[in-house]
């Protein structure tokens, strides 16, 4: 289906035409469902007095001067919690039929019949791009190796001191790399005591405030056999890709950067055996310091005993299982996206509201072939290296690959926004490790799956009202909005959105208003959007008519009404 823009014109229609289905209540296209000023709140669930987190004080939900608390003012326990939280909107009974409506999904433009071209001088390649076009072969770029760190760079172990003082110039400096090499390299590591204490030899500050116990609960959980494998066979191969890392990575380049799959697993390995300095986050002792970059190190991860933890070990163990056993070929791009400017851009805004199609069943990493949304926290990952086991977090450890993200990424702001290995079941404390998933879809020229993982952060909100005021309202078309966009220079069919709840459960937003605000964001970009509801049957029927209602009035993302974005769903400003 060629992409045309504008306003939609298909058919909706309702897959398995099944009794006890909601209604499809189908209308003759072209005919308004109201005449006069639309009235679009009635869509809302009225959901005043939800707390949003678990550790928000009873005053601070009486507070109607602060319409929202944003993640960057929580601190890292109150974060986690979010992460921690049983979230309902995602949860979904997997025994359910599949009820889908809306325009048919599978006239969508895809990833895989474009040619998707990253562009710009802030994007860089860990490898030489000439070679790998001619030959296929992955050289390392830079040729040489660069140890200057700086506030655009991330500081690798090779490029660390450390036991200085220059207060004492008897006391000589030691490279860390040199301790990790001669830690790691000589002799077999047997068990996971063993593994902590080679990991604690060169991380000596934090010798008594690491713990280790859920690293130890997992392999005392596994089958022996499984223990030995790992221990005999995966284990030496992940060593040779950690101190392969200076030959790999010769710059620690952060922001938009395209590596091979064979990079990200030597990063993953080191972030495994904890080397990288500085980014390391314990319940018990600080976060990382790191000019504003999340932690990456593992030792959060592995000293966590919940069972959701031990499953998520299995899937990072799996991981490296797969990869030394047969590296893949490909490369992954990691891009960073800012807007300039919006200034009124949503108040003057023409663009009509595009293809859209719901389904309770499915979920979105099933989704080949469309930008899949990666509900984020402000700081990438989530808590994927800690507690954390909802959708973010479940991503990552599905796609291990996504955690490098958190190596090269810094903090989220307002403006802005790879291979699969492991089967799962779950959600939160029932999510479970199921088995291999070997992923079949194609690559493109560059060696890169037609995959694409789409990361926004939402506000935190703590009753309905709150959700209304136009500066949270505009804060979360534009985030939607910045990820949703294609680059400019793009020039194919704008492929399919797959997303969901995003920002409901644990932050407090409402479905609806999130539902409308994410086709509001996809109609500026110009792309179809598919909406995954995670069992919710009424939620596609509301989502539907809803999308149903402003195509067939004609409504532009700007024009609700006469008084534009305002007029519609503003409360005033003092409650």
């Amino acid at each position: 289906m060629a992409w045309t823009g504008g306003k939609a014109a298909s058919k909706l229609f309702e897959q398995g035409d099944r009794p006890g289905n909601a209604p499809s209540h189908q209308q003759p296209r072209g005919q308004p469902v109201h005449s006069g000023t639309p009235s679009i709140t009635k869509y809302f669930r009225q959901t005043d007095g939800k707390t949003a987190s678990s550790t928000a004080s009873s005053d601070d939900h009486k507070q109607e001067g602060t319409y929202t608390q944003e993640r960057d003012n929580l601190d890292d326990s109150e974060i986690s919690n979010l992460s921690d939280y049983e979230d309902d909107s995602m949860k979904m009974d997997t025994d359910i039929e599949n009820y889908q409506l809306g325009d048919n999904k599978d006239e969508f433009p895809l990833m895989m019949n474009n040619n998707y071209q990253l562009s710009g001088n802030t994007h860089r390649y860990l490898f030489n791009t000439e070679e790998y076009r001619r030959n296929h072969r992955f050289i390392p770029y830079p040729t040489n190796l660069d140890k200057r760190t700086g506030y655009n760079t991330v500081t690798m172990p090779y490029s660390y001191y450390i036991n200085c003082d220059p207060n004492d110039k008897e006391k000589l400096p030691i490279r860390l790399w040199d301790r990790i090499k001669s830690a790691l390299s000589r002799k077999q590591i047997r068990d996971s005591y063993e593994l902590q204490d080679a990991i604690l030899s060169y991380n000596e500050d934090y010798r008594e405030s690491w713990y280790f116990d859920g690293l130890h609960t997992y392999f005392q959980s596994i089958d022996g056999t499984d223990s030995r494998r790992f221990f005999n066979q995966t284990l030496p191969e992940m060593l040779k890709l950690v101190l392969r890392l200076p030959e790999l990575i010769t710059k620690g380049r952060c922001g938009s950067v395209t590596m091979s799959q064979e990079q990200a697993a030597c990063i993953l390995a080191n972030g495994f055996f904890c080397t990288f300095p500085g980014r390391n986050n314990s319940f018990r002792r600080g976060g990382s310091s790191d000019f504003g970059y999340p932690a990456f190190n593992f030792n959060s991860l592995f000293e966590i005993k919940s069972d959701r933890v031990l499953q998520k070990i299995r899937c990072i163990i799996h991981y490296f299982e797969r990869v030394t056993d047969n590296m893949p070929n490909g490369t992954i791009s990691y891009e960073r996206r800012r807007l300039n400017t919006m200034d009124d851009m949503l108040k003057r805004s023409q663009s009509k509201f595009c293809e859209f199609c719901a389904e309770s069943g499915g979920v979105i990493e099933d989704a080949l072939g469309m930008s899949q949304i990666d509900f984020a926290n402000k700081r990438i990952g989530g808590g994927v290296l800690r507690a954390g086991c909802v959708q973010e977090e479940i991503r990552f450890v599905l796609s291990p690959e996504l955690i490098v993200s958190l190596l090269i990424t810094q903090v989220l702001g307002d403006d802005e926004c790879s291979e699969r290995f492991s089967c799962y079941t779950g959600y939160s404390n029932s999510f479970r490790w199921t088995g291999d998933y070997v992923d079949t879809i194609s690559r493109d020229n560059q060696g890169r799956l037609y995959s694409e993982v789409v990361a926004i952060d939402a506000l935190v909100f703590r009753s309905f009202s709150q959700q209304l005021k136009q500066k949270a309202l505009t804060r979360e078309i534009i985030k939607a909005y910045c990820g949703f966009q294609l680059p400019t220079f793009y020039k194919g069919d704008k492929y399919a959105i797959a997303t969901g709840n995003w920002g409901c459960g644990a932050f407090g937003g409402d479905k609806i208003l999130k539902g409308l605000i994410q086709m509001m964001a996809a109609a500026e970009a110009k792309r179809p959007l598919c909406y995954y509801t995670f069992g919710d049957k009424q939620l596609v029927t509301d989502l539907v008519k809803l999308n149903r209602f402003l195509r067939d009035n004609d409504i532009s993302v700007g024009r609700f009404d006469d008084k534009g974005l305002d007029g519609v769903c503003t409360v005033d400003e003092k409650g």
